[in-house]
């Protein structure tokens, strides 16, 4: 009878863990799912200033190569 009563024991220690271990489980997932939801509006913001970079670059660009070419044109003789 002692067996029966320490095997009784054991099992509920662990249904009682196994539900600790299911609200951790659940603790983790929902913490997963915020991160992952951080980690692509991290990954959005970094597009978009990649993006205005380039463009910031572009436009410089833009403008170094008009001015470049006004200067060549003021330098060209015409004859």
């Amino acid at each position: 009878m002692r067996d029966t009563a320490s095997k009784i024991v054991t099992i509920t220690e662990l249904i009682e863990e196994k539900a600790i271990k299911e609200k951790e489980l659940l603790y983790y997932e929902d913490t997963l799912k915020q991160l992952l939801f951080k980690m692509s509006m991290i990954k959005q913001e970094i597009n978009l200033t990649e993006t205005i970079i380039d463009m910031i670059k572009s436009e410089k660009d833009n403008k170094f190569k008009k001015y470049m070419d006004e200067k060549d044109s003021e330098r060209i003789l015409d004859i």
